[in-house]
């Protein structure tokens, strides 16, 4: 995948997408977007359409950053988590594009969860399957899914 960014659609925009913007120098900055960012948006509006506003695909990087701790095995991604509750542990996987673990954005990314039976026998559960267009998206899944709190 050589490019590592794309243009959001509007209807991605809410409360903690995270963007770059880029400015007159030609430079980009990350930027945030808070409630009073989207009552200014219609604003903005012609920086989306000239491809102003960027957001960057999920890297390894951000995914650790969720508090995932990534191990390429056999081709694949795994990625484990202590959930907010210490007995549940959680492991994310997908399919990397190249030899450092990235994640394409046009395959699924899977989330287990483990499950510890009485029997001493160990299984996983899916929790979700599908696909992840940037950080923002999958910060929010895990805290729709309660493996991480809402700050």
């Amino acid at each position: 995948m050589d490019n590592k960014y794309y243009t959001p659609g509007i209807l991605e925009f809410r409360v903690g997408f995270e963007v770059e913007v880029k400015h007159n120098d030609g430079s980009w900055n990350s930027m945030v977007y808070t409630e009073e960012h989207l009552k200014a948006f219609m604003f903005e509006r012609n920086s989306l359409e000239e491809g102003n506003i960027r957001v960057q695909y999920p890297t390894t990087e951000n995914i650790t950053a969720c508090g995932f701790i990534l191990d390429i095995q056999r081709g694949m991604i795994w990625g484990s988590f202590k959930g907010r509750h210490h007995t549940d542990e959680y492991y994310l996987e997908y399919v990397p594009y190249n030899n450092k673990g990235e994640y394409r954005p046009e395959e699924d990314l899977t989330i287990y969860k483990r499950i510890h039976n009485p029997s001493g026998l160990t299984t996983k559960e899916v929790i979700f399957k599908g696909l992840i267009k940037n950080i923002s998206e999958l910060r929010v899944l895990l805290k729709q899914l309660r493996i991480i709190d809402d700050k």
